[in-house]
């Protein structure tokens, strides 16, 4: 069941992580294509220098390749911290586990010891009768 749990925890954390990937390339292909509508535009008013318009839009790909990365790794940051969040959650389980086994042990040891202390008593009062 932990097991069970855990995986299907990762699971969507990994499926939400890929969900932000994709729309970060979907929202630069949208910026890329506004680009290339933009410096079409600018070429056909021959207003500015082509080396000028080209430059100007080499360097917002690159703003828009930079900030895509950026977005990517704060997705994978954010995976990231959920896992570990996660894999504190299932130490502690594991942890609550072993304790409970431990108790559980020394309950039964408990138990024993009194079952055996029972028969004792039962012996020596039918000794005594």
């Amino acid at each position: 069941m932990k097991a069970k749990f855990t995986s299907k925890k990762i699971e969507a954390h990994i499926e939400k992580a890929i969900k932000k990937i994709y729309k970060v390339s979907d929202d630069a292909d949208k910026d890329i294509l506004k680009l290339l509508e933009s410096v079409d535009a600018e070429i056909e008013a021959d207003e500015k220098p082509i080396e000028f318009i080209l430059f100007k839009a080499e360097n917002l790909l690159e703003e828009i390749l930079l900030n895509s990365e950026l977005k990517m790794q704060k997705a994978r940051n954010e995976l990231i911290k959920n896992l570990e969040k996660d894999m504190e959650k299932v130490s502690e389980l594991i942890t609550i586990e072993d304790d409970l086994q431990v108790f559980k042990d020394e309950m039964e040891e408990v138990s024993t010891l009194l079952d055996e202390r029972i028969d004792i008593e039962k012996e020596t009062l039918k000794i005594k009768s």
